[in-house]
């Protein structure tokens, strides 16, 4: 839970040692009333999102980063993870270029559209070589994507990657 007061005169209502010491509640019961949930996950896990329609790749992803104690999930098609992104933010998410319902690149720009989803790491994933051309990765890029990589790419290098942008924060 995080303490979010509703205008800027209730938080100048908080006395400075609340302010500074973090607002301890058994200090201030009156800061009870005030406090509202957070939209963040009580759990710190890390969760990413796949949109794939390989079974095969999803199911692999899904199983490396559960042994990573990462929380994971996936879609098969743009569609299914349009829905599922209104409900849930996930740190990272992964997009194949060729879904059978949406182009990933037009994905991506719908994704980017959705409020709190512009600064969320986007990684666009593709099998064909038509998209290997320089002009596609930077269509891709410019779509929304934070990084381009081509399949065939391993567990571990794709979690390299992922890794490294978050800790580059986009």
């Amino acid at each position: 839970m995080e303490l979010k007061p509703e205008s800027s005169a209730e938080a100048d209502s908080f006395s400075r040692r609340e302010r500074v010491s973090g607002g301890n509640v058994k200090e201030s019961p009156k800061i009870l009333a005030k406090i509202k949930p957070s939209r963040a996950p009580l759990s710190k896990k890390l969760f990413v999102y796949l949109i794939d329609d390989d079974p095969h790749f999803r199911e692999t992803f899904l199983d490396v980063m559960s042994l990573r104690g990462i929380e994971a999930k996936s879609a098969s098609c743009g569609l299914e993870a349009l829905k599922e992104l209104q409900i849930s933010r996930p740190a990272v998410i992964i997009v194949d270029v060729r879904l059978p319902d949406i182009h990933g690149f037009d994905l991506c720009r719908l994704i980017r559209r959705m409020d709190g989803f512009q600064t969320i790491p986007l990684v666009l994933l593709s099998a064909s070589f038509r998209y290997n051309d320089p002009r596609d990765q930077v269509e891709g890029l410019l779509a929304g994507a934070s990084i381009f990589l081509s399949k065939p790419i391993t567990m571990e290098n794709l979690w390299m990657e992922i890794d490294s942008l978050l800790k580059r924060g986009r």
